[in-house]
């Protein structure tokens, strides 16, 4: 007895410790350094992609992200004869994803990380107007998510200490242009799998607002992702939420999701009047609501990085078998479905462990399995039953 009143004090202490270094983040979200940082994206008059100044633009998020403690990369592509949207212009040149790293707190044997990301280039070729070459101030389209992944830089930077998987925050480029720096970005990471994504979260054209509403764009098969973006907009933000799928081809979380990656795309529910437009001005953005955006996106990162579910799973891949575990044994149980066979694969599709299984009960050790993603493989008389875990 005096044990578990021991374990429950620690939880209790663990929990409230970690509550209260969330609460301290979101307290920090500032909407005036937000608007600082929409102001500057702007200065730069356009950030086209194939501007004579858009190494500028990289340099300069690059500077930024390395200043917050992130360690920085450029994955650069060349994006050759991409035609620019309702125009019949082509475009080639070197663009620059850039890809922002803070690590966890404790040792990963592998690279298990939550990706979220926002396009940093734009266009305004509205209105009849073409010189987007020299003239593109792009604050909601996308200057707005961008401006909010600095804030999260930065505050998380200042605030939190304790994460049990990597963060990375990605700039992608030449969006505009068919997702093209998205594309790419999964492309090089998925042909070899070079890291496992828990998930990736999207913020795209997140400014403005007359509602008090944020439209959650979700994929088919992402409800866990969804649902976490989902509880930290009601916890922490009073925002309504309108839920769509109208939108999840037209941004970069479409090539994750392609890839497999359970993905959720954030942006106004209010759409912008200013889209691709001389008037999407800074001035033109609601920088409040961009504040709610900020601490939605910081909840869910939060949550997703410290308390996503590890290898303990409660609900049914069927409705007559069930996994959980005990003293680092997977636990297979079943209701009168005769098995054979289990096993775990990595995201590679090696077997790891595997066991011939007779009874309605059976457990496999995961002691040795290293943290990262498996796919845990049930094979019964009748059927092979799949499902995802995570140590």
């Amino acid at each position: 007895m005096k044990r578990l009143i021991f374990l429950c004090f620690v939880f209790n202490f663990v929990f409230a410790h970690s509550q209260d270094e969330l609460n301290n983040a979101l307290s920090l979200v500032n909407k005036d350094s937000i608007y600082y940082n929409a102001q500057q994206l702007e200065s730069f008059q356009t950030r086209f992609s194939f501007a004579d100044n858009h190494k500028q633009v990289t340099n300069y998020l690059v500077e930024r992200m390395n200043n917050y403690g992130f360690e920085v990369s450029i994955d650069s592509f060349y994006a050759d004869s991409c035609q620019v949207f309702k125009d019949s212009l082509f475009f080639s040149g070197w663009q620059y994803n850039i890809s922002c790293l803070k690590r966890a707190t404790r040792n990963l044997s592998y690279d298990t990380c939550v990706v979220i990301g926002a396009h940093y280039d734009c266009i305004s070729n509205r209105e009849g107007f073409l010189d987007y070459m020299h003239y593109a101030p792009g604050a909601d389209d996308n200057g707005s998510g961008v401006a909010c992944l600095i804030e999260l830089a930065r505050v998380w930077n200042e605030a939190i200490r304790n994460q049990n998987y990597n963060l990375r925050i990605e700039f992608f480029d030449c969006e505009e242009q068919n997702l093209t720096g998205s594309d790419h970005r999964m492309r090089s990471l998925s042909n070899p799998w070079k890291m496992n994504i828990i998930g990736m979260i999207n913020l795209d054209m997140v400014g403005s607002d007359s509602t008090n509403t944020v439209a959650i764009n979700y994929y088919d098969n992402c409800d866990l992702l969804t649902d976490v973006v989902s509880n930290s907009t009601n916890k922490y933000t009073d925002l309504n939420i309108r839920y769509t799928q109208d939108y999840i081809k037209r941004s970069d979380s479409w090539p994750f999701y392609s890839w497999g990656v359970p993905s959720v795309f954030i942006t106004e529910s209010d759409f912008s009047p200013y889209y691709h437009t001389l008037q999407d001005s800074a001035k033109n953005l609601n920088y409040p609501y961009m504040s709610k955006i900020t601490k939605i996106a910081i909840g869910t990162l939060y949550e997703l990085l410290n308390n996503f579910p590890k290898v303990s799973l409660t609900n049914a891949i069927s409705p007559n078998i069930n996994l959980f575990t005990s003293n680092n044994n997977l636990i297979i149980r079943t209701n009168n479905i005769e098995l054979k066979h289990l096993a775990i694969i990595d995201i590679l599709g090696n077997i790891i462990e595997e066991k011939a299984i007779y009874n309605q009960r059976e457990s496999i050790s995961i002691n040795n399995l290293k943290s990262g993603i498996y796919i845990v493989r049930i094979t019964t008389k009748d059927n092979i039953y799949s499902t995802k875990i995570i140590k």
